[in-house]
């Protein structure tokens, strides 16, 4: 399994959370999975999907730039920059650290942080 592996499994991703396909989702996901949202909120595997599937609020729009893959052995991770829109749009550097198992890699860790404008910390 190769760095091309890994990133076919974040297009399923992203597609699964524009499609808000929740059972694609906890496949991607492994039980045990954690994250930081751009908020610096705590998610869990049942939240991470939840809000990524909220009817209220769906994604419509999710793209990835200046992806960085890297594995090493049954690990992997993905860095990135992503772009959403949901309720309003967003854009966060993120990573995402895979496990194999079972021959297929899973999402186990999630961290975003928004991008800011920087000339907010001008003086």
């Amino acid at each position: 399994m190769n760095e091309q592996t890994l990133t076919k499994r974040e297009t399923i991703l992203r597609v699964a959370v524009l499609n808000q396909d929740k059972d694609t989702l906890y496949t991607l996901l492994t039980d045990d999975f954690r994250g930081i949202g751009f908020a610096g909120q705590f998610v869990d595997r049942d939240f991470y999907i939840t809000i990524h599937t909220n009817p209220a609020a769906p994604f419509t729009h999710f793209t990835t730039e200046q992806q960085q893959v890297k594995i090493v052995g049954d690990i992997g991770y993905v860095i990135g920059v992503q772009d959403v829109t949901a309720e309003r749009s967003l854009k966060s550097r993120y990573v995402g650290i895979y496990i194999r198992q079972a021959e297929q890699w899973h999402l186990q860790y999630w961290q975003e942080t928004s991008i800011v404008d920087p000339t907010i910390f001008d003086t």
